[in-house]
């Protein structure tokens, strides 16, 4: 009798929790992308494109480093063939994502999908740098002592090492000589870079502050005006970006509202409007740096960030 009972009901049962996770586990491989590409990549926006064997709403959610993916872009509707828009993207700049759907992330076996933006112009960031030296930064030691390229360069100050470059000294003594002389801010001894090169020192162009205006919509910064002939010459744009985020907030769920996301192409200009008015209470985060022509991290100074409570 009581193997007929334990027959009568136990084998339903287990027919069905084995069902209900076999639908589970066939619903978790209907739900994995397949064939992720990064299409129509510009020097602002990227699409990224897959498909799915089930109707399915997901979330791309990408950053600038693989450990922090905190901007996302969600799809509005059930689909198969997914296709979102990723805007408001920085050029010549390396940006990472993967896929969220119903709580499950998919990436690139077990690292997020990766793809770079094209450059200001519209060029490939590999066709673009090729050939081009990049910002150099040297840190000066205890004693410094500049360090000549070739056995022609017999001078040591650092007045007489630009008066001599391209006459025995190198680009890289002239380096190591104004990590630790400021008297290269001259306008009169500047050394000619070459064609897209940015030869500066960070401290020296970096931006000093950002602010508010009267309300918070507008927002400025120190003008290039202020620098030195060498960081006008190394840069030719401003980036500014404001939002009601923290750019250092590490909590991804907290979806962030743009205000401004775009360059003032006018270094002598040091100001900018933001294209959505904030309500009074929300506090605004906005950061500021310059870049030259090709843009990225690596043309570029340090941010400059600042935060308000809009009144």
């Amino acid at each position: 009798m009581l193997i007929l009972v334990v027959t009568f009901f136990a084998i339903p049962i287990i027919v069905l929790v084995s069902m209900t996770m076999g639908g589970a586990i066939d619903g978790s491989k209907n739900n994995k992308p397949q064939d992720v590409v990064a299409t129509r990549v510009s020097s602002t926006q990227s699409t990224i494109a897959w498909t799915t064997t089930r109707s399915v709403s997901a979330t791309v959610e990408y950053g600038t480093t693989p450990g922090s993916l905190q901007t996302y872009a969600p799809e509005v509707a059930p689909t198969k063939e997914h296709k979102i828009d990723l805007t408001l993207l920085s050029p010549a700049t390396t940006y990472y994502y993967h896929i969220r759907i119903n709580g499950s992330v998919y990436d690139n076996n077990g690292v997020p999908w990766t793809f770079t933006t094209k450059t200001i112009r519209g060029e490939e960031v590999v066709a673009a740098v090729k050939g081009v030296t990049t910002k150099l930064s040297v840190a000066p030691s205890a004693t410094p002592t500049p360090q000549f390229g070739t056995s022609n360069c017999t001078v040591t100050k650092c007045n007489e090492i630009k008066a001599h470059l391209g006459k025995g000294c190198s680009v890289s003594d002239y380096i190591q000589c104004i990590a630790t002389d400021t008297s290269h801010l001259s306008t009169t001894l500047t050394p000619s870079p070459t064609s897209g090169s940015v030869y500066i020192a960070n401290s020296a162009c970096k931006l000093s502050y950002l602010q508010v205006g009267d309300d918070c919509t507008q927002w400025s910064w120190d003008s290039f005006n202020t620098k030195s002939h060498l960081c006008r010459t190394a840069f030719n744009r401003y980036v500014i970006q404001c939002r009601d985020k923290s750019f250092t907030s590490t909590n991804t769920e907290d979806h962030a509202t743009w205000y401004f996301n775009g360059a003032q192409e006018d270094i002598a200009s040091n100001s900018a409007t933001l294209t959505k008015t904030p309500t009074s209470g929300t506090t605004i985060y906005c950061q500021v740096r310059a870049e030259d022509s090709i843009g990225g991290d690596g043309h570029a100074t340090a941010w400059v960030q600042e935060d308000y409570t809009c009144q």
